[in-house]
């Protein structure tokens, strides 16, 4: 069984804060009642290793997510998503970076279209 550098250890421990139930708290791009037409706004993201995955849903979209986990300055991720909105196909990708322990900031890119923000709060 190989030795595990202290750096290591440091970096599991913060992408362990990025792993869990966020909710969706802002959609800063989109009208403000536009959040409200999901009963349960949010983001799930698993980690194993530094493979993100995880689903989405708010607003009239869902879809999953897959990505890359970041570790340097700041904790985030990087991913590509897919998903629907309404009866629409919707894909892209983006990136999202912990603000505290409790706050998760990002943004979604539409391929070829608009890109949006979104903050999330842990839960409970």
């Amino acid at each position: 069984m190989g030795r595990k550098d202290f750096g290591e250890i440091g970096r599991r421990s913060k992408s362990c804060k990025l792993a869990g139930r966020w909710k969706v708290v802002e959609l800063p791009d989109f009208e403000d009642d536009y959040i409200k037409e999901s009963k349960n706004p949010h983001f799930d993201i698993r980690i194993k290793g530094r493979t993100i995955r995880g689903e989405y849903h708010f607003g009239l979209q869902d879809g999953t997510i897959g990505g890359e986990l970041i570790v340097d300055e700041r904790v985030g991720m990087r991913f590509s998503f897919e998903g629907h909105d309404e009866m629409n196909s919707v894909f892209g990708y983006g990136e999202a970076y912990l603000i505290d322990d409790n706050t998760l900031d990002g943004k979604m890119n539409y391929h070829l279209g608009e890109t949006f923000r979104f903050v999330c709060k842990r839960r409970k």
